[in-house]
């Protein structure tokens, strides 16, 4: 998988771009993964609850999942 952004997406209205662009803010580059990878899952914890609903490529992305 590469580590290259697929895309980019705006933060406050999820608008997205193949480009950098200012929208609300400046759109930050996401690397969503392939189908099945476990970035597009969303976080859970040990007994496998959700704990957040979004993917865990948008966390890392917005830096919100911190590295275990």
């Amino acid at each position: 998988m590469s580590n290259e952004p697929e895309f980019f997406i705006c933060t406050i209205c999820f608008d997205t771009s193949t480009e950098a662009e200012q929208c609300h803010v400046l759109m930050i580059p996401v690397v969503p993964g392939e189908p099945g990878d476990e970035l597009r899952k969303p976080l859970t914890n040990k007994s496998g609850r959700i704990v957040n609903p979004a993917p865990k490529w948008f966390l890392k992305a917005t830096q919100e999942l911190r590295p275990e």
